[in-house]
């Protein structure tokens, strides 16, 4: 998934705590069991920032219909 960096001068940091599943640049890998992942997000402009944590659970490979 495409995880922003910067959308209008506030720049955004993206770190995961389940780098095996969700990397910090958001490339996903879906395992053979359901994973939980909190991602970290950072914003920042100038002196500012603020943090949000955003929990979810990520499907295995076999729940995955398109």
């Amino acid at each position: 998934m495409e995880l922003v960096k910067e959308l209008n001068g506030v720049t955004i940091e993206w770190k995961s705590d389940n780098e095996a599943v969700i990397s910090n640049e958001g490339v996903v890998t879906r395992g053979e069991t359901d994973e939980m992942v909190t991602l970290t997000i950072t914003l920042k402009k100038g002196d500012d920032s603020e943090e949000f944590t955003i929990s979810f659970e990520q499907p295995n490979e076999k729940k995955i219909n398109i």
